[in-house]
């Protein structure tokens, strides 16, 4: 008799659960918890409860898979065109293509791994913009590890305040200058045309040339890539520059300039603060003029490959060792010199 029982309570719970499915209602809390997932994991392809497969979550991969990590092994689950589509917004989309983006086809495990990669991200354009619920909407996000500048410009101070580490320029309507990087922790910048980032340098491609923009706060070791305008206040972002190489000095290559000193690359809205720890710059061409190092204490400048250097160029700088196509410098204190194998002469200030 209770065998009998047993089997008819069974019988019931499972139409009942039929009875569920069929009408679209959720399943018991029980039930609910047995979803499974496939995941393809490197010593062969098993299926796992959500709930490991979300703690195994790590980013989404560049085929467009999710990925995943645990205990040193990799894996992936398949995703669907649905997800590669709202990747796709995410990643590139306008204002409007963000704010029209629905994400009501993605399954539990693609709407986790949607919010891993983008739900700590702010989109601005004129305000805030992140993902809420189902869509992109307006939202004041007070900390975000990346900002995407889709139009206009950022609130001075504004990368700062919000802590990111990442920045992504998403295309011509942005307007980025190097006084928004001050004091900012980013780390790591993206950009698509006309902008370009390269290494720890941002770049605007122009009608007349490339411009130098900005540098990354986080620069220790520069070097500028060929361009053909240095903007003034480029390299004020940055607070860590130890070594630093130019392709020339002064805002254009090879055209006249009023001001050709290093010190203009520096300039913020409060004045042109020296770099603390910069100790070696090379500039690799173009003319250097009066007082293009004034007020600089450096160990050691390079300017072999320039075309000319001015004798005063050095004027009110103290360094260290000057290696420069000049052998008329003037210099405060006592230096030796030497003629190096390029032709160039070697200044090394002596002890007074």
């Amino acid at each position: 008799m209770v065998r009998r029982r047993r089997s008819a309570a069974v019988l019931v719970a499972a139409l009942v659960i039929s009875c569920l499915v069929l009408a679209g209602l959720p399943l018991p809390a029980k039930a609910a918890a047995e979803e499974k997932v496939l995941c393809i994991w490197e010593d062969g392809a098993r299926t796992e409860p959500y709930a490991a497969a979300y703690d195994a979550l790590d980013g989404i991969r560049d085929d467009g898979t999710i990925g995943l990590v645990r205990d040193g092994k990799h894996g992936y689950v398949k995703t669907g065109q649905a997800f590669a589509e709202v990747c796709d917004v995410l990643r590139f989309g306008t204002l409007a293509e963000l704010c029209s983006l629905d994400m009501g086809g993605l399954d539990k495990l693609e709407r986790a791994a949607i919010m891993q990669a983008f739900g700590n991200q702010i989109y601005y354009a004129g305000g805030a913009f992140a993902i809420v619920g189902d869509t992109v909407a307006p939202m004041e996000l007070t900390q975000a590890d990346c900002v995407r500048l889709l139009d206009g410009t950022l609130p001075r101070d504004y990368l700062a305040e919000t802590g990111a580490s990442a920045l992504c320029i998403m295309g011509p309507s942005a307007a980025i200058t190097a006084d928004r990087l001050v004091g900012s922790g980013i780390a790591r910048v993206t950009a698509v045309p006309p902008y370009a980032a390269e290494q720890d340098a941002l770049y605007l491609d122009t009608p007349g040339g490339r411009r130098l923009i900005a540098a990354l706060p986080c620069a220790v070791s520069l070097t500028v890539g060929d361009c053909d305008f240095l903007d003034a206040g480029a390299l004020s972002p940055c607070e860590a520059l130890v070594s630093l190489t130019l392709p020339f000095l002064g805002g254009a290559k090879g055209g006249p300039e009023e001001d050709g000193t290093l010190l203009r690359l520096f300039e913020t809205k409060n004045g042109a603060p020296m770099p603390a720890m910069l100790a070696s710059v090379t500039v690799t061409g173009g003319e250097i003029a009066d007082d293009a190092f004034y007020g600089f204490e450096l160990a050691q400048v390079t300017l072999c490959g320039a075309e000319r250097v001015s004798p005063l160029a050095f004027v009110g700088a103290n360094v260290g060792i000057i290696h420069a196509p000049c052998d008329a410098l003037r210099l405060s204190g006592p230096y030796r010199t030497e003629r190096a194998p390029c032709g160039c002469t070697v200044y090394t200030k002596e002890d007074p």
